[in-house]
């Protein structure tokens, strides 16, 4: 006798053994009991979650001798057909490979014929988004006003490709991922089912690599039973996947926290040998520091519970760090996971990811960065303000001050009126983002340039501005084209043609006095002084 796979044999076959699915399956048996029955319906959602499944049931539902009822009996030769896909009445089709115009008028003309034996005839049409165009319109009239022996039923993981004449005719259910811990609950049923043994955690890892599909999870279950020998072990999962188990994940976790460079690059070497990506350690780091981010918030009991990780060192990695640490963790690798996809070395992407989370931890809190970086930019928040003391003779009085009487005094000249402005408004800021604006009109690329420049005054029309941006700037107004293009779109703005002179940076001017642990942290973040 052939295998079933796990998939097939544990397929559910009425609406309590669907999982996840809880408000689709309420609605239709609600449907059913009220006879609110329409004749066309739409499942969505990713793969994996149950749509095919649900359309079988519903089918049971609609045809079996008991019903229409809630709870098909499971016991008629109606039922046990369709269960085994040997029903002339529940037609499935593949639009993948019946797509074209001609298989649907041929379903146009068999849905006129009564069913063989059933109460309805019912066409169940998987992955319907891939018909075509001419499809679609060729089974309009029939989906709007079908005959009343006929149900259409279609799934798709991709309704937005379906024309909304096509969804307008249907009643629509949205089939959500699967939580980890209901697939994981279904794998602890299957393996107890099969007299199969597993580590504790390893259907946790297994249910999150699935990613809200329980058919994947089932397959890769059925994969490391075979491989373990009727047992699923974090060894087994690390061989079929690449993935690492809670106890090498935590390692390298403890070596960021613990700032030891060196040992954390050689448990990720490690790793890559074992056949680990750069992706799946990233998105097991993910994990481990949202976990590490729920029990630092005070939340974390249930998400740990089950999981295969170690909550008593969990809660001590917590301790050993911040919060605003864990938030910078995340963030960092998170945005080196969206950077894999441009860079062929995903190797060299990961460790710099890592190197920088090493960095965190020994350059300082990152409160206190935060606050020193806000305190030197000036401002009127309070923070730290000083006079430079290695301040070039050559700059200005007016450099040498105090960051926030800067800004103050730079405020002050700003305060020009309409008349001399030539504008509607004294506030040069907007002004100048209207300016800018305008020129987005005719150049993308020069209008983001520009937007580094601060303006500080207007002189005789003249506008002068600061340069945000330190020297980065690709374009700017000492360039002929630019220059055009500010005073064309500045007699738009203020009904004159302005002149745009950029001034030396108070960012360069005040380098020289930001203390070096400030610089150290401006660095990581790859951030301005603002």
């Amino acid at each position: 006798m052939s295998y079933l796979v796990l998939a097939r044999k544990y397929r559910p076959e009425t609406f309590d053994d669907v999982v996840g699915q809880e408000s689709a399956s309420r609605t239709l048996r609600n449907a059913i009991s009220q006879g609110r029955i329409a004749h066309a319906f739409l499942f969505s959602g990713p793969r994996g979650v149950g749509k095919t499944s649900m359309a079988r049931i519903l089918s049971k539902a609609l045809n079996c001798k008991e019903g229409p009822t809630t709870d098909p009996c499971m016991e008629c030769e109606i039922c046990k057909a369709i269960t085994a896909g040997s029903s002339m009445d529940v037609i499935e089709i593949d639009a993948a490979s019946n797509r074209g115009i001609d298989n649907i008028r041929t379903l146009r003309e068999n849905v006129r014929y009564a069913p063989a034996g059933s109460r309805f005839k019912v066409y169940i049409i998987d992955e319907v988004h891939m018909l075509t165009q001419e499809s679609f319109n060729a089974l309009l009239k029939t989906l709007e006003e079908p005959p009343d022996h006929v149900k259409f039923i279609f799934a798709t993981t991709e309704p937005q490709k379906l024309p909304e004449t096509v969804r307008s005719r249907c009643q629509c259910y949205e089939f959500r991922r699967i939580s980890i811990d209901e697939i994981a609950s279904r794998l602890e049923f299957i393996m107890k089912s099969e007299g199969a043994e597993f580590e504790p955690g390893v259907l946790h890892r297994i249910a999150a690599t699935a990613r809200g599909g329980m058919r994947d999870a089932q397959s890769l279950l059925d994969q490391m039973i075979a491989f373990g020998g009727n047992r699923a072990t974090f060894e087994g999962l690390s061989e079929l996947t690449g993935s690492l188990s809670p106890e090498k994940v935590t390692g390298i976790v403890d070596a960021i926290l613990e700032e030891r460079l060196a040992d954390l690059l050689e448990l990720v070497d490690k790793a890559f040998a074992k056949g680990t990506r750069a992706e799946d350690l990233l998105r097991e780091l993910v994990e481990h520091y949202r976990l590490l981010l729920t029990i630092s918030a005070g939340a974390g009991a249930e998400s740990v519970s089950g999981s295969g990780w170690d909550e008593e060192h969990l809660r001590k990695q917590a301790a050993s760090t911040s919060l605003d640490n864990i938030l910078i963790y995340l963030q960092i690798a998170l945005k080196t996971l969206r950077q894999l996809r441009w860079f062929d070395d995903e190797r060299v992407l990961l460790e710099l990811a890592l190197a920088k989370m090493v960095r965190i931890s020994s350059t300082m809190e990152i409160a206190e960065a935060a606050s020193l970086l806000k305190g030197w930019g000036g401002g009127s928040s309070g923070g730290r303000t000083g006079n430079p003391s290695t301040a070039s003779s050559g700059r200005s009085q007016a450099a040498a001050r105090p960051r926030g009487g800067a800004a103050r005094e730079k405020s002050e000249a700003a305060q020009v009126s309409p008349a001399a402005s030539g504008a509607e408004s004294s506030d040069l800021p907007a002004v100048f983002a209207r300016i800018i604006s305008e020129v987005a009109k005719k150049s993308k690329s020069t209008a983001f340039s520009l937007k580094s420049l601060k303006p500080l005054r207007l002189e005789g029309g003249t506008l002068f501005l600061e340069d945000g941006a330190a020297g980065q700037r690709l374009l700017g107004p000492d360039d002929k084209e630019v220059a055009d293009l500010l005073a064309e779109a500045s007699e738009k703005v203020v009904g004159r043609r302005l002149r745009f002179k950029v001034e030396p940076s108070a960012q360069e001017q005040r380098d020289e006095s930001v203390p070096p642990i400030v610089e150290k942290a401006r660095d990581l973040f790859e951030g301005d002084m603002v």
